[in-house]
């Protein structure tokens, strides 16, 4: 757990810069809901802005992509070894 916190911080500091307001939110919920995640979408957003800043979040290496299409799942790109385990289980 420590680790996560830890790891959120360096987060922000490296991306707070880059990611935009809405992408800022999307890292937000996926923090506050953790390493297990959440199902459902983000509100008050159309599924293509919803797709393209989750592809921007990508290419900046704020997230990791797994899946493809209806399995894609999103995940934050964080260093810890606790969450990488959890992604490669």
């Amino acid at each position: 757990m420590v680790s996560f916190i830890i790891d959120k911080a360096r987060f922000f500091e490296k991306y707070g810069k880059i990611l935009n307001e809405r992408q800022m939110k999307v890292a937000l919920r996926m923090f506050k809901e953790g390493l297990n995640g959440f199902k459902g979408g983000f509100a008050q957003t159309s599924r293509a802005t919803t797709t393209r800043d989750l592809s921007e979040m990508v290419e900046t290496g704020a997230l990791r992509k797994v899946g493809k299409l209806r399995h894609t799942r999103y995940y934050l790109a964080l260093s810890s070894d606790d969450y990488n385990d959890l992604l490669e289980s």
